[in-house]
């Protein structure tokens, strides 16, 4: 009989330290974008992809973007979602301080249509995206290597592409604790509660299944090598 609170007790720190790995692509090119992520958990893997142009005229369509004031509880003011993101600060904040990124990948063209334009958007990009990182690295912990980033001029045509390959892996105990100490926070709010009820009766779906370029494909399919900037963490 003593056996099995053990052999639980045991099952219970092994799925608490089971390590989840979760890789985020973006991938963006002017007006269009897809995020795709795929989460494992031993053995166990889950991908999505999702149009973040569609998703977002979507979203605007139920009214999710632009929501009339309501008050909560607390005597907030503002679109729910907005509080949304204000209630799940804390456990979010959580789950990033044990998240480690194993690597990170980051990319971006820029060209304003002639030399000096985009010579001028690409010192202003690389200087946002290192302020950026900077203020990352404060919420979760960077690779000291596996770290690229790098700013590309064109000069030819006027074009703003992103592409960006992350690794980030956490613990599942950790997930599981923000999860519920978010549900709970939701919960607490009555206007949130029964915001999200309604937006999932209507069915808001932004996944879409459009094939995937290759590592060293752009959105397009086509190779790109160009000079530029570059960054790599030591």
């Amino acid at each position: 009989m003593a056996v099995l609170p053990v052999a639980l007790v045991v099952a219970a720190l092994l799925l608490w330290f089971l390590p989840v790995q979760v890789r985020v692509q973006l991938r963006q090119h002017n007006g269009q974008a897809t995020l795709r992520t795929e989460v494992g958990v031993a053995w166990w893997k889950r991908r999505r992809e999702l149009d973040l142009a569609a998703s977002l005229q979507r979203a605007q369509a139920l009214d999710l973007a632009v929501t009339a004031p309501h008050r909560t509880e607390g005597g907030h003011t503002g679109p729910p979602w907005k509080h949304l993101l204000t209630t799940l600060e804390p456990p979010v904040r959580y789950l990033l301080r044990r998240m480690r990124c194993r690597s990170l990948d980051l990319s971006v063209m820029v060209g304003g249509g002639d030399a000096m334009v985009s010579a001028l958007l690409t010192g202003v990009t690389y200087a946002v995206m290192s302020t950026a990182l900077g203020v990352v690295s404060r919420w979760m912990r960077l690779p000291r290597s596996g770290l690229r980033m790098r700013v590309t001029p064109s000069f030819q045509e006027l074009v703003w592409r992103i592409r960006l390959d992350c690794i980030l892996t956490f613990r599942l105990g950790d997930a599981i604790v923000a999860g519920i100490w978010s549900l709970y926070r939701v919960r607490r709010e009555p206007v949130l509660a029964a915001w999200l009820k309604r937006r999932r009766s209507k069915g808001v779906e932004g996944s879409v299944g459009a094939p995937d370029s290759g590592a060293d494909e752009d959105g397009d399919g086509k190779h790109q090598e160009h000079g530029g900037r570059q960054h790599r963490g030591r």
